[in-house]
């Protein structure tokens, strides 16, 4: 996707990002765009994930980094999100993969591979509350992204 930012036609986010620090705007300046697309991914994916104590809700937040924003799920706060994988179930709340994902006999792992043989007990179909942050995040952030940027270009007297 191609987006017009100050007269500039930019290609990518990787892109954009390294732009705008071309141009002299801070890396905060710019991780701030970020934080407030990953705060509201966050809050959509804490009303989509199913509520029975409210500790999986309680460790789902957004993480913002130089170039893109993450929701995080199943982790104490504090700990660094993965770089290659989403960050689902370690530490605190070892399930927000299962909830998420499900398991059992609709999960391809466990009707083909090595766990092919295996039974397990019940199935779950999962309730992907991940994927309904990712559907938000799809359809508002380069909104939410085009808004903050021109913020950051007014703010800096470069557009």
């Amino acid at each position: 996707m191609a987006a017009r930012i100050a007269g500039v036609t930019v290609t990518g986010v990787n892109q954009l990002v390294k732009d705008l620090r071309d141009m002299g705007v801070e890396l905060s300046d710019i991780k701030g765009a970020f934080r407030v697309i990953a705060d509201q991914a966050a809050d959509v994916a804490r009303d989509a994930a199913p509520q029975r104590k409210g500790k999986l809700r309680r460790t789902i937040r957004g993480a913002a980094l130089k170039n893109k924003a993450v929701i995080v799920a199943g982790q104490k706060p504090g700990t660094k999100p993965g770089k290659r994988k989403p960050v689902v179930g370690k530490r605190n709340v070892v399930y927000a993969g299962a909830v998420n994902w499900g398991w059992g006999i609709q999960s391809r792992v466990w009707k083909h591979g090595k766990h092919a043989s295996k039974t397990i007990r019940g199935s779950h179909q999962g309730t992907p509350f991940l994927e309904a942050a990712d559907t938000w995040a799809e359809a508002n952030a380069p909104k939410i992204l085009d808004t903050e940027i021109s913020a950051i270009i007014k703010k800096e007297g470069l557009g």
